[in-house]
């Protein structure tokens, strides 16, 4: 008995999640769909930097990182 409550407290809230992820998908999708071939270009890659891990960096975010390690001083004086 507590078992079965057990297991259906888990499982709907599993399938309404389901559902959902479907319906954001499918939305997603349509809403992609209606967009220009050089929006889509860009959502697509909105998505390939989104799936990037965490530590992954881009050539401009290194190359920021070696201008402020090089030029403190440079950049405190513009601060001011």
């Amino acid at each position: 008995m507590a078992s079965d409550i057990c297991a259906r407290s888990l499982t709907a809230p599993t399938l309404n999640l389901k559902y959902n992820e479907d319906m954001v998908k499918a939305e997603f999708t349509e809403m992609v769909a209606s967009l220009t071939p050089a929006e889509q270009a860009m959502v697509q890659e909105l998505v390939e930097y989104l799936r990037r891990p965490a530590n992954a960096k881009s050539a401009f975010v290194t190359a920021a990182g070696d201008f402020i390690r090089q030029h403190p001083e440079l950049l405190k004086r513009l601060a001011q």
